[in-house]
């Protein structure tokens, strides 16, 4: 796949955001689980080289954890980046991802709403198949006709 080829080619094997898009692209494909557990564990690695010093790479680090399957450590990272105030839509909507996946809807609603009155694009939430039982809840469309009236 052309995931593959980008974690071959030079400096792509030492790029988290690489290893991120190949684990999805497996995590996506039938058959390819362990596959797709081993490239986000090459990516939390990576990412934790970073240092980890701000919301950005922690929020992704949560992400990369709960879609791993290590649901306890992606929920206290959750946890202890509650209450830090993210600048800009990416970071609440993808901690709303995080939430959705770990099955805390509320709190998954909860995000997405800080996400979208930050400016988050409504299509890609509508796109986003982590998302789709979050969408068909009455909360979700709560969320809108809220976000609406202010």
């Amino acid at each position: 796949s052309v995931f593959e080829q980008a974690v071959e080619s030079p400096g792509g094997g030492n790029d988290y955001r690489v290893w991120e898009n190949l684990a999805d692209s497996y995590r996506w494909t039938p058959g390819h689980d362990n596959q797709a557990r081993d490239a986000y564990e090459r990516a939390i690695t990576l990412l934790r080289e970073t240092g980890l010093h701000d919301l950005e790479t922690r929020s992704r680090l949560a992400l990369f954890l709960v879609k791993r399957g290590d649901t306890a450590e992606a929920r206290e990272e959750l946890e202890a980046i509650t209450g830090m105030e993210a600048e800009g839509p990416t970071i609440p909507y993808r901690i709303a991802v995080a939430w959705e996946l770990l099955g805390n809807r509320a709190k998954g609603l909860e995000a997405l709403g800080k996400a979208l009155a930050a400016g988050y694009p409504l299509p890609s939430v509508r796109r986003n198949p982590e998302l789709t039982e979050l969408r068909a809840d009455a909360g979700f469309h709560r969320l809108l006709s809220n976000l609406k009236d202010s």
